[in-house]
């Protein structure tokens, strides 16, 4: 029962009702027993500082940020953790005394996602398809957890060679850029992490890769999205025998990171991962 004492949490997009946070937060709460609730707010690009502003003034705990927002509201915020500054993007945002404090959780559902398909990331040359804002954390995330070297495939090369440049000067290891022309032709690819949109939704028949072949020496797939719930390249992935997975589960991981900070609370892997499947059917089709 939500009473003056409960906490009030949120997550702020746009558009933001299509989210399923509240639902995933309101698992985690109910599991924790943990007096809070949680909404989903659509702000508009241009009134995000006011955003932030009101729900400081207004006592909100704590916010998970969301597209378009997650790179612009770092101007609004009192400071910023180690990963969020490297990553140039806060999804998480912490109710401070002087205002809020980013993080990036998308990271730790990232490495989650890799670990719960087996794969460690120590000594592997990983490719990462697309060069937005999650391909930037894809490269930090990688980089700290002990990659050799990370490839960048971006549709417009020009995108992927800044963000190589860029993540190459922050990881301290060799970043390259490739067009998703090139992808085929890449030696060494251990993992292969996708975050560009290719493949969402009413893009269901389009792959960033070429063929089935691509995949021959792939240890393990990543794809950041879930809509449809089994895409081509993950199809693709699977029909070569590699362990792959949708964004779905590191969705759930980045937003239990987001709640352990938020209530103090830790989670066993084991739970995060009971907790993947128990909430499975929020997002997969029946």
């Amino acid at each position: 029962m939500i009473t003056a004492r409960t906490d009030v949490f949120g997550v702020m997009g746009f558009p933001a009702g299509h989210s399923l946070s509240p639902q995933i937060h309101d698992y985690f709460a109910r599991k924790t027993g943990q007096d809070m609730c949680y909404a989903a707010f659509c702000v508009l690009p241009g009134r995000l500082g006011e955003a932030v502003a009101g729900a400081h003034s207004l006592g909100i705990k704590g916010l998970n940020v969301t597209i378009p927002h997650k790179q612009a509201c770092l101007p609004f915020l009192s400071r910023l953790d180690e990963t969020a500054r490297r990553s140039g993007a806060a999804n998480t945002l912490v109710y401070e005394e002087n205002g809020y404090a980013g993080y990036n959780t998308d990271y730790f559902g990232m490495h989650m996602s890799l670990k719960a398909l087996g794969a460690d990331l120590k000594g592997k040359s990983v490719v990462i398809i697309g060069a937005g804002g999650t391909a930037h954390t894809a490269c930090v995330m990688a980089a700290d957890m002990g990659a050799s070297s990370i490839t960048i495939a971006n549709r417009t090369p020009e995108n992927a060679e800044s963000l190589a440049g860029r993540a190459g000067a922050l990881c301290g290891l060799p970043v390259t850029a490739a067009p998703l022309s090139g992808l085929q032709g890449i030696a060494r690819k251990d993992i292969v992490i996708q975050t560009s949109s290719a493949g969402f939704k009413d893009q269901a028949d389009i792959c960033p890769v070429e063929s089935e072949s691509f995949f021959e020496g792939v240890s393990a797939a990543l794809e950041l999205i879930y809509v449809p719930w089994e895409s081509k390249f993950l199809r693709m992935a699977k029909s070569k025998g590699v362990p792959a997975a949708n964004g779905f589960p590191a969705l759930v991981f980045q937003a239990a990171a987001s709640f352990e900070i938020w209530r103090g609370v830790v989670f066993t892997e084991d739970f995060l991962r009971q907790a993947a499947a128990d909430l499975e059917t929020l997002a997969r089709p029946a």
